[in-house]
């Protein structure tokens, strides 16, 4: 017999604290495909977001926007990461480094991880 534990984490990017917000949240929830691949496996309130069931599809941000990522994976193990052309986190769900954009005010950066 063989089982998974995992937990839910959930963090948001997007608008600043003070923006009104008109557009609903895109709510995207990710699985893990072992250590080297993430797969999107719904996307709520946009139609363009990324590829859902392909392992690590390009993802469509538009500005302004407000974005819940669902990681449904254990992120002690593996962190769900932005990463920049120098491959270093700029947002991330590890507790360790939760990368370089985490405190800036415009991202408005929340992680329960």
């Amino acid at each position: 017999m063989s089982f998974f534990i995992f937990s839910i984490n959930v963090f948001f990017l997007g608008c600043k604290k003070d923006t009104k917000e008109t557009n609903p949240t895109i709510e995207v929830t990710l699985v893990n495909m072992g250590f080297s691949a993430w797969r999107v496996v719904s996307v709520q309130n946009s139609s363009n977001f990324g590829v859902l069931d392909m392992n690590n599809t390009p993802f469509t941000f538009i500005r302004g926007r407000r974005y819940r990522i669902i990681s449904m994976a254990n992120v002690a193990v593996h962190p769900f990461e932005f990463r920049n052309t120098m491959n270093l986190p700029v947002l991330s769900q590890n507790q360790m480094n939760m990368g370089s954009l985490a405190t800036d005010e415009s991202i408005n950066f929340v992680s329960d991880a």
